[in-house]
């Protein structure tokens, strides 16, 4: 399992006694905890760089999950602990549905949470970008620099719009993403036009070869290497 030192949680929670106390225990495992007790106080807050969210269910029925949607929108693939005082199948199916990594159910004690951070905290291991990535076709994506290496050995700059869609295209290899997820990521929340997106596929193409990014009618785009 991974270590937690150094990760930051993003920690929503209602019941202060509560928060406070599984706090204190994340932030002697080495964890940094931002917390708040309501879903506005936590859209605030993710300004901050947020490895990790650990949300309470017993929030509003709406607001929790259209909150959980928002962060599926906004950061495709960081890693969702949730918690509730009792199994309801329903909420925990809808929750399935929105790829969360951890179920817990009130009350849990602390080595069952350290658990499930840690199998999130795997998680997020695995999303991590390799240095270099065969994109096929003799061309490599180089994470770091942000940069495409291409069959004749020339290398090409890629914008920061075209990297931020990039890397949410190598993070979710093999899925497809639809218009309205890359659209809200790549405008910050505030979206995008489909002339937009369309603009920067196409220059993302010509970078690299037309066959690297598929478009599937009326749903998205995938990659598939």
């Amino acid at each position: 399992m991974r270590r937690l030192e150094n990760l930051t949680l993003l920690y929503i929670e209602n019941d202060l006694v509560y928060r406070s106390k599984n706090s204190a225990l994340l932030r002697k495992n080495g964890m940094k905890v931002i917390e708040t007790d309501t879903t506005v106080g936590a859209r605030n807050l993710l300004n901050n760089t947020v490895d990790l969210i650990l949300i309470d269910l017993n929030l509003h029925k709406n607001d929790r999950m259209d909150f959980i949607r928002f962060l599926r929108e906004k950061e495709v693939e960081i890693p969702i602990i949730i918690t509730a005082n009792c199994s309801d199948k329903e909420i925990l199916l809808e929750a399935i549905n929105l790829d969360t990594s951890y179920y817990l159910i009130k009350p849990f004690d602390d080595s069952q949470l350290l658990i499930a951070l840690q199998f999130a905290a795997r998680k997020l291991s695995n999303n991590a970008l390799l240095p270099h990535i065969d994109l096929l076709n003799g061309y490599s994506y180089d994470s770091i620099n942000k940069s495409v290496n291409r069959p004749d050995g020339s290398t090409v700059q890629l914008t920061q719009k075209e990297y931020l869609l990039f890397d949410l295209f190598l993070k979710n290899k093999r899925k497809c993403i639809t218009y309205e997820v890359i659209r809200n990521y790549i405008g910050n929340g505030n979206g995008m036009s489909i002339d937009a997106l369309r603009t920067l596929i196409r220059a993302i193409r010509i970078k690299t070869y037309p066959e690297l990014i598929s478009n599937h009618s009326g749903l998205g785009y995938r990659v598939d290497i």
